[in-house]
Formats: structure tokens, sequence, C-alpha cells
């Protein structure tokens, strides 16, 4: 992924559309990225969806696969690496878990147990 936007010159910034050459590169229909350009979301025109809030560590969207009416909710997550950073982060999910929806969270929390997990 990486190379590819390397060479496409493409540097996001906000929730916008990437770029058209990504998308059929990688047989996306649509895509959006938080603020700071580090979470990067992508979908095909099978899938609604819907963004529900957004931050610097995370993105929360809401789907629903055109042929299901059920709805689910998505937390994009790439957490600061500092405790006190991800305190923010904690406290939205936190909220959030109590919904009745279904729901998930993927990414990157960027928690270590102990000093021999962290690598780099």
């Amino acid at each position: 992924m990486q190379k590819v936007v390397d060479e496409q010159g493409l540097s996001p910034r906000g929730t916008i559309l990437l770029s058209p050459a990504l998308h059929k590169l990688n047989d996306y229909a649509q895509s959006i990225c938080n603020d700071n350009g580090k979470i990067w979301v992508f979908w095909k025109n099978d899938i609604d969806c819907v963004l529900l809030r957004s931050d610097d560590q995370h993105m929360t969207c809401e789907f629903r696969h055109v042929e299901c009416a059920e709805l689910f909710i998505i937390f994009f997550i790439y957490a600061k690496c500092r405790y006190n950073l991800r305190a923010p982060l904690w406290n939205t999910l936190r909220h959030r878990s109590t919904t009745t929806s279904l729901w998930c969270t993927v990414g990157d929390f960027n928690v270590v147990t102990t000093l021999e997990e962290k690598l780099g």
C-alpha cells in the first residue's frame, strides 16, 4: 500500500475521497480518511458507509450491505503510543460499547505488555 501511495504522489488530508487511480488499482468504489491521513477506509459499491465520528486516533463508520438490512459499526484504530494520549480513545470506545448494534474494532492499538514485545 505505501509503495502505491508514494508512486501516485498522494497526500490525503481530511475526510476526503482518495485518488480515483488508487480506487481502480484496488477495485474499490469509495474511500475516506481521517483528518491526519493516518487511517484510510475503502469499500465497494455493495456496501453503504456512513462516517459517524473521526479524530486523530480513530474513525467510526456504520456499514450496511445492500442485501442486508442490519447495520454494523466498525472502529478503525490507530492509537497513540503514550498511554495518557490513548485515554480519549478508550473513553470513546467505552461509551460506544453500550450500543445495541453489532460492532467491532480493528487496527493498531500500540499496546505492549512487556518491553520484550516491543520491536522498532
